[in-house]
């Protein structure tokens, strides 16, 4: 939802990170629990750290009165 939203003002970037962002987390989330590998659990990390920093800059964004 956030990634078509930002599609649609011609924030391309946003849009795309926004989507990869999701996407990665729900592979990550499914191979975490399918197989518990460490390999697996460093890249759940990576995404879960990559997910934080969409947040961080959506709420910025919002506190910087530039909110979708």
């Amino acid at each position: 939802m956030a990634a078509r939203r930002a599609a649609r003002q011609g924030s391309r970037g946003r849009a795309a990170y926004s989507l990869a962002t999701g996407m990665f987390f729900a592979v990550a989330w499914v191979t975490l629990i399918v197989q518990p590998a460490p390999a697996v659990m460093v890249a759940f990390g990576l995404t879960v750290t990559a997910g934080w920093l969409w947040v961080s800059v959506t709420f910025t964004r919002a506190a910087s009165g530039q909110a979708d």
